[in-house]
């Protein structure tokens, strides 16, 4: 038990070690039953950069006024540039994809925006990142896997993933079934996952560089 304690707060380690004086900015971005959220901790973090990139709070009573479907992937490098993908699916039928990364760093704090976009979104590329969800199995996974699961009906893992320096991702989905979230470190993605990562970032026109801090499908 202590040895899976040690090992569940080593995956967090980056994000303590950084993050831990992150102030929860005035509109909470993750819901009050978000498991993961001791003590406001992920709040703070994740929060601080969904706030400085002015991104709609989408557990909201009224988040999907106007949407048939939300998505989004937010990135967080240690040392680099955190940015948001958001994937909108409207009630007239038309995508849209909107892209901000900000001056911050990822294990640090938020930052100005350096680079907003959005654009139209093809059909094609709203169905892989569609596929990728239901590949995924999205909805019914664990907030985290700091447990050594993806699944609450799935074999707890012998062996638990030390991830230190490197991404956090936080994803979120939102229709009209609800809303769920889930954050993973990039060293703990499983393939699923990972497939996830790489529809999200082709519908954004990214080609994943290590360098740059981006998650590697």
């Amino acid at each position: 038990m202590k040895a899976a304690l040690a090992a569940a707060l080593l995956l967090l380690a980056p994000g303590i070690a950084r993050a831990q004086d992150a102030v929860a900015p005035a509109t909470h971005y993750l819901p009050p039953d978000f498991a993961p959220n001791k003590g406001g901790f992920l709040e703070g973090w994740f929060g601080m950069h969904l706030a400085s990139m002015e991104e709609p709070v989408l557990w909201a009573p009224h988040a999907l006024d106007g949407y048939r479907s939300r998505f989004r992937m937010l990135v967080l490098p240690s040392f680099d540039q955190p940015y948001v993908i958001g994937i909108d699916q409207r009630a007239d039928g038309r995508l849209v994809l909107r892209y901000t990364r900000t001056k911050g760093r990822g294990g640090y704090g938020g930052g100005p925006i350096d680079e907003r976009r959005t654009h139209t979104l093809s059909a094609e590329r709203f169905a892989g990142v569609a596929d990728a969800l239901a590949a995924a199995r999205f909805t019914q996974r664990l907030p985290d896997n700091n447990g050594g699961r993806e699944f609450a009906d799935a074999p707890r893992r012998q062996d638990m993933i030390a991830c230190m320096d490197g991404t956090q991702l936080v994803f979120e989905r939102l229709d009209a079934t609800g809303h769920h979230v889930i954050t993973r470190h990039e060293c703990s993605l499983d393939a699923p996952t990972r497939a996830l990562v790489a529809a999200a970032l082709k519908a954004a026109d990214i080609v994943p560089d290590k360098n740059r801090g981006d998650p590697m499908p």
